[in-house]
């Protein structure tokens, strides 16, 4: 186990390794079945019959959750994932240890009381704030001036600090962001939750984009006023602070940071939380600030996050514990939220005998998906690969979770920091990001961290339009309408492309894509990301779609094959560049329905110049 202490080191948002893997005198407790919640050891051998904490090194132990069964928030209506079962978290307990205790020696004697599924540290995980606060003039667009900036239409911003208008990065036109407007700018009924140092949620160009449960708002003060028995926060008007920790070794606190208790005020002092809450919706169109890529959905300021000064360079971090983040990811699955952006980090290692892994996160995570929240994280800043065997980037690499890496403003990707690997999912621009900075304030930042909620944004464009949408599609739709990278469907940099907000859209509305020529990043391709859907499909009852884009016209025809290499069906069309849809019955050349089974289909497109391209799918019948 003493390989974890050195490999479990918590850098990845904004690179530069440093030792604060973990908080000291705390483990956390997975259990098979719930404790009683108790304050001390010596009452714990009741919890189960056979079990008693007593002599292994804790001095105190308390549930990590609140649980409360189904909680329900008028945040906004709960998501669900339609599998008609409610997902459970598992039991999680945070234990402070003795003084003299070992953690060590603690986790491997309380891992074989029996009932308990697994014990480990309160590791920690970081972004270090790095702030460029030099900000660029530039030369505002005709009829905007101070204090005047329309950032929807001019990529102007107004910074309070300087008293004037500065521009605003043009990366918004770069993800197709404001061909994306033209359909949505987002509906205050989605809800992104920001789970990060917190935010600055009176801040002029965020306020009116703060989820408010309205509930507590029009409540009592000091009482639970949330329906259906509360849902066990005391006056959570905007989101929750779920910071309550010792600090690290090697760290002091960073001012007034609030670190000693968890309260109703997820307020922002370290500035990261904040910036990245703008960059996913700040108020747009508002005259002022920056454009929020989300337009009017709703953020919700979870914050997890801590700002310290390290003592051996001076310089801030935010820090982020397992049991902060296991708490606000469970909230934010409870209480409305169909979107969750992390940017925060660590590499997780191995030690000399076995795979180390954050359990309590990944239950977390887990729980989260199961219950239809799509989690959006950074890549992460150190230049390596997020899959790398035997330290592996956590939680990007985490399957479910949709990961992103960072690019310049063109689209290109930024090797100078960004993570990658194949755990990465899409990419996004994430290099000198202009967003909201604390007291109302603007500032530029650079990394994945910014990266993430960009995509964030975009997602709760799309729920904005099909509120019915799950998790997983908003991930199909965003991964397959990216922009094609160097002629490539796929690119360990890239994942499946660049971020494209239009074609995103357009694949959930083909019409808004009429005449439009999908975009592509690199040398010209002819076919994109192709698919069918649904798959598997019953032709009994249904069609399935064969899709996929044209970047210029061309004849096509599509060859079903049963698994025997016997053709079962012949398509074609000839068409323009586009979103194509070609619809199979599942009936064969003779007019029978196919048997079920995996049939594999071979496109071939052949181009007005001749050139013939070909692609291959696999569509499942199940009847």
């Amino acid at each position: 186990m003493k390989r974890l202490l050195a490999t479990m080191v918590g850098v990845m948002v904004f690179g530069g390794v440093y030792a604060a893997d973990f908080i000291p005198g705390q483990v956390i407790i997975l259990s098979n079945k719930p404790l009683s919640t108790l304050s001390n050891v010596s009452t714990l051998s009741g919890a189960y019959t056979h079990l008693s904490l007593a002599g292994t090194g804790i001095e105190s132990i308390k549930s990590l959750l609140v649980n409360v069964p189904t909680p329900k928030s008028s945040i906004s209506a709960q998501s669900t994932s339609g599998s008609g079962s409610v997902p459970q978290m598992p039991p999680m307990y945070i234990a402070k240890l003795d003084k003299t205790a070992v953690m060590t020696d603690v986790i491997k004697s309380v891992s074989q009381l029996p009932g308990i599924r697994h014990v480990q540290p309160n590791y920690v995980y970081t972004t270090k704030l790095a702030p460029n606060d030099d900000f660029y003039d530039g030369t505002c667009v005709a009829n905007h001036s101070l204090q005047t900036c329309t950032p929807s239409s001019g990529n102007c911003a107004y910074s309070s600090s300087l008293g004037k208008c500065v521009v605003q990065s043009d990366y918004l036109e770069t993800i197709k962001l404001p061909e994306g407007w033209d359909t949505t700018t987002g509906s205050t009924s989605v809800i992104i939750a920001i789970i990060d140092t917190g935010v600055d949620w009176d801040h002029v160009d965020l306020t009116d984009n703060i989820a408010i449960n309205a509930n507590e708002n029009t409540g009592t003060s000091s009482v639970d006023d949330d329906p259906d028995g509360g849902n066990g926060f005391i006056d959570d008007i905007r989101g929750w602070d779920f910071v309550n920790t010792t600090l690290p070794t090697g760290f002091s606190a960073d001012g007034s940071e609030d670190y000693l208790l968890a309260d109703n005020d997820p307020s922002d002092v370290n500035g990261h939380g904040t910036h990245v809450a703008g960059i996913a919706s700040a108020s747009t169109n508002n005259n002022l600030g920056v454009s929020g890529v989300g337009f009017n959905t709703k953020i919700l300021p979870l914050r997890a996050g801590y700002s310290v000064i390290k003592d051996s360079d001076g310089e801030t971090y935010g820090l982020f514990n397992t049991d902060s983040i296991v708490s606000a990811l469970a909230y934010a699955a409870d209480n409305g939220a169909q979107v969750a952006n992390m940017s925060f980090g660590a590499i997780i290692g191995t030690d000399d005998e076995s795979e180390v892994t954050d359990q309590a996160l990944q239950d977390a995570v887990d729980y989260a998906l199961d219950k239809d929240v799509l989690l959006v994280a950074a890549a992460g800043n150190s230049s390596v690969d997020v899959d790398t065997s035997g330290a592996k980037v956590v939680p990007a690499s985490y399957s479910g979770v949709l990961t992103v890496s960072a690019t310049t403003h063109d689209g290109t990707f930024d090797s100078r920091y960004s993570n990658f690997g194949d755990s990465v999912d899409i990419a996004a621009p994430g290099s000198t990001i202009l967003s909201t900075a604390i007291d109302d304030n603007l500032q530029f930042l650079t990394g994945t961290s910014m990266a993430a909620p960009v995509v964030a944004g975009a997602a709760g464009l799309l729920l904005s339009i099909d509120n019915s949408l799950t998790r997983q599609e908003v991930f199909e739709l965003l991964t397959r309408s990216a922009t094609m990278v160097e002629g490539k469907s796929e690119s360990t940099n890239y994942g499946k492309g660049l971020l494209n907000v239009q074609q995103a859209i357009g694949f959930l509305s083909p019409s808004t894509l009429e005449g439009v020529t999908p975009t592509v990043f690199g040398p010209e391709g002819i076919i994109k990301d192709p698919l069918n859907s649904p798959n598997p499909f019953n032709p009994s009852i249904e069609t399935t779609d064969v899709t996929f884009f044209l970047t210029q016209s061309a004849d096509i025809t599509v060859y079903i094959y049963s698994m025997r290499l016997q053709r079962v069906k012949t398509l074609t069309n000839a068409a323009a560049p586009g979103l194509i849809r070609l619809p199979w019955d599942g009936l064969d050349e003779s007019g029978s329905i196919v048997p079920n089974g995996v049939y594999p289909a071979l496109i071939k497109v052949v181009t007005s110049s001749g050139e013939t391209i070909q692609k291959r799918i696999k569509i499942a019948v199940l009847r």
